[in-house]
């Protein structure tokens, strides 16, 4: 399963804070779940926090392969 950081988040402040809220932030290692469906992208974090993105939000976040 490829493994990503979080390098930037360009987003209004209300959906950056809900990023936030749930542990997910510029720095954050994430990886993508196999599940993820046609209008949205599933992820879980390091910790097994588990979320997803509505693909057009998606476009604000910049993410770096981390390879291991």
């Amino acid at each position: 399963m490829k493994k990503y950081r979080i390098v930037d988040i360009t987003l209004p402040k209300h959906e950056y804070a809900q990023l936030q809220a749930i542990g997910v932030d510029i720095g954050v290692e994430i990886m993508l779940q196999a599940d993820s469906k046609q209008n949205h992208l599933c992820f879980v974090t390091i910790d097994n926090s588990r979320f997803c993105l509505r693909k057009k939000i998606l476009k604000n976040i910049i993410l770096e392969e981390v390879i291991a």
